[in-house]
Order: structure tokens, then C-alpha cells, then sequence
């Protein structure tokens, strides 16, 4: 009777098992909205058998923020077809195009471009990644975008966080027996021996080069656009400033940069606002120090990303955006430009 009693709960399982409606369809796509109040939230219609559990599981989010972003108390039951907001982190995206080929199965998840955003803030922001990650998977052939441009923000892949997370779990299970153990074998005295206490060794991290990028950004393009546009002769504390305004946020160790470049002045970029560059070497998000001999101005930028080497020669170091080629006073397309930056 017993044996009969398991083996028709071992088929219950198997029949609940097959009988879930999948939480991501690999035959569609999935869009993701933003809000300033809410974030980034993917608009979920409930199937059967599906719950706010396993909704929770599979986009890395847990079931009090579901509850919290659809305003609803922890007994309320959603109905089928009833839409979900689901809190989506950009963490469980695939982004690479070459990594995302070798997964057979896999969702497409898409943005749609709204009013003020950019590459560099979609690519910064919200989905953090490679700007040229976006740009190969959407064939994009420059930085232009258009309001409610679909855009491939990355793939999610089915039971990939879910193995991840196991193998996460039995890691941190291991060393957890092996503190344990430790902990045993200290406790227990030995006879006939003296006991040393040993502190235990503390790490210190050095904080991020940038714990807040736009307070940093906000700053120096605060700094920049009250100067005057006709500068006169400045002393060498004054021609300074900008790279000490660097030398405060740059760790110290690092090894100051300074070189002669190609700069280009791309008149398609459609932000006239914000003072970025991209380039070659130097390091994503840092700030660089930008000279035109010609006009014997000085400018400091913030580095958004790498210049992409399909669609601008090898010989180009730096492209400028509109506001900084403005400040410069570059009239041409192409100048010679003197460089500083931390590597």
C-alpha cells in the first residue's frame, strides 16, 4: 500500500511538472518599460498555473516587490490574463551577440527609445553594457535614434540564473561546513600549549572611481559652461585646474597619460547638451583633459565608451560631441589635439 501511495505522488509531480505554463516563451519577445517611479518593468500577462513565486524566480526579483510595484497586499490573488508588473533587473540579460549564439533557446528582450534618451544612457543607464553591443545587434550605423525605436537590449536564457544560483548555493554550503569545522577545532583547548590570538586580517577596498557618475559628470559640466568663450593669457595653476579636478576623483596610483591625437568633430550626434567623448584607450567613464592648440582652449570631458572601429578609421583617437567641439572652438572636422587622462 505504501509503494502504491508514492508512486501516485511521483506521477502528481510529473503531471504539475509538464503542466506549467512557461514563464518566458522563446518564440516572442519581451518589452521592457521605464518610468522614473517604478524603473525598469516588464508588463506581464498571468497565465494558468503560473505564480507570483515563480514569476519572482525567474526574473531574478522576489514576490514582496511584485506585490509592492502592482500596490496590492500579499492575500490578493491575481487572476488569469491579469497584468503583472514585474520589477526587471538588467543583471539576467545576455548581451554579448557572440555569447547569445551558442544558447539554442533564448527570448529576445527589446526597449522602445523615448523622448531625452540616448545610446549613452540606455548603454550607461538602464541596460548597462558595450555601446557597441547594442549598436551590432540593432545594425545601428550611428549614434542617431528615433522616439519608439525598438532596440534589442539583450536575450534571456531559460533555467540559466536558476543553475547559476545552485551552484551558488552548494558553493557557499561548502564553506559554511568548512567555517564550522574550523570554528570546532579552535574551540577545542590543547593541553601543555600556549593559545595566540590572531586577528583576523581586514581587506581594504578601494571605494569606486565613480560611487555617484552623474553627481561627477553634473559637476564638471557645471564648472565648464560658466567659463568665458574668449579666454585670455592664464597662469599655469589656471591652465591646471581642470586635470586637478581629475587628479581628485583618479585614484593616485594610476599613471598619468598625456598624447597627441586626431580628434573628430561627428555632427550626427543628436546630443548638443552633454560634454562626452569617445576613444581609443582610455578607460570608460573616466575624464579626459582635451587641448586645441589653435584656440588655446581647454575642455574636460567624460569618456562614454570606445570609438568603433567599423565606422571610423583607424587614425581617428577621439570623437567629439557637439558641446565640447563648441567650447574647443574646433571649426574642422578633423584637429590636432593634445590629451590627458588617467590609465
Amino acid at each position: 500500500m505504501r509503494h502504491i501511495a508514492l508512486l501516485f505522488l511521483f506521477v502528481l509531480s510529473i503531471q504539475y511538472s509538464f503542466g506549467q505554463s512557461p514563464i518566458i516563451d522563446t518564440h516572442t519577445e519581451i518589452r521592457v518599460l521605464s518610468s522614473q517611479q517604478d524603473g525598469l518593468i516588464y508588463a506581464h500577462p498571468l497565465q494558468a498555473k503560473q505564480t507570483i513565486y515563480s514569476l519572482a524566480k525567474v526574473f531574478q526579483s522576489n514576490v514582496n516587490e511584485i506585490y509592492q510595484s502592482n500596490l496590492k497586499d500579499k492575500d490578493y490573488v491575481f487572476k488569469i490574463n491579469e497584468i503583472v508588473k514585474i520589477p526587471f533587473r538588467a543583471n539576467v540579460l545576455i548581451t554579448d551577440p557572440k555569447e547569445a549564439e551558442k544558447y539554442s533557446k533564448k527570448t529576445m528582450v527589446v526597449y522602445h527609445v523615448k523622448p531625452k534618451d540616448n545610446l549613452f544612457r540606455i548603454s550607461r543607464v538602464l541596460f548597462p553594457q558595450s555601446m557597441d553591443h547594442i549598436m551590432e545587434n540593432n545594425d545601428l550605423e550611428d549614434f542617431n535614434l528615433s522616439i519608439d525605436q525598438k532596440l534589442i537590449v539583450g536575450w534571456m536564457v531559460p533555467n540559466q540564473f536558476t543553475a547559476k544560483k545552485q551552484s551558488s548555493n552548494a558553493k557557499q554550503k561548502k564553506d559554511q561546513d568548512e567555517e564550522n569545522i574550523k570554528s570546532k577545532e579552535q574551540q577545542q583547548p590543547k593541553r601543555d600549549q600556549f593559545t595566540t590570538q590572531v586577528l583576523p586580517s581586514i581587506e581594504l577596498r578601494p571605494k569606486p572611481e565613480f560611487p555617484n557618475e552623474r553627481a561627477v559628470f553634473d559637476k564638471v559640466v557645471s564648472d565648464l559652461t560658466q567659463e568665458k568663450e574668449q579666454e585670455t593669457e592664464q597662469s599655469v595653476s589656471q591652465k591646471d585646474a581642470h586635470l586637478e579636478q581629475i587628479e581628485d576623483i583618479e585614484k593616485p596610483t594610476k599613471k598619468l597619460i598625456s598624447e597627441k591625437g586626431v580628434a573628430l568633430y561627428d555632427g550626427k550626434i543628436s546630443d548638443k547638451v552633454n560634454l562626452f567623448v569617445l576613444h581609443k584607450k582610455a578607460k570608460t567613464g573616466s575624464l579626459i583633459e582635451i587641448h586645441y592648440e589653435l584656440s588655446n582652449r581647454r575642455v574636460t570631458a567624460q569618456v562614454v565608451g570606445k570609438i568603433p572601429s567599423r565606422l571610423y578609421s583607424s587614425e581617428i583617437d577621439l570623437i567629439l560631441s557637439p558641446k565640447v567641439a563648441k567650447m574647443l572652438g574646433v571649426k574642422d572636422a578633423r584637429s590636432r589635439v593634445n590629451m590627458k587622462y588617467y590609465q
